[in-house]
């Protein structure tokens, strides 16, 4: 379908939620992911280029941290769809 498949791009968010995660935690504690929901609003393509993403804290309760990440251009903007 020449666009990178959901479940990479999840991999990639779900890292680096958890390592935002991680930096609200005591030395030595870990932590595991209780639920990922991922909304699409742009596809990645090969010819996209280079993508990164940012993971940030929401919140940290006594069991459960909340984070979200999104995705984007190298530059920090949304990507644009190229076309085809």
């Amino acid at each position: 379908m020449g666009c990178v498949h959901g479940g990479i791009l999840t991999t990639l968010l779900g890292s680096v939620m958890t390592a935002a995660v991680q930096t609200a935690l005591p030395l030595g504690k870990g932590c595991m992911t209780l639920q990922i929901s991922v909304n699409f609003l742009k596809p990645v393509f090969v010819r996209t280029g280079e993508v990164m993403a940012e993971g940030t804290l929401v919140s940290v309760g006594r069991q459960v941290a909340t984070a979200e990440g999104r995705i984007m251009g190298i530059d920090g903007s949304v990507f644009p769809i190229p076309k085809l």
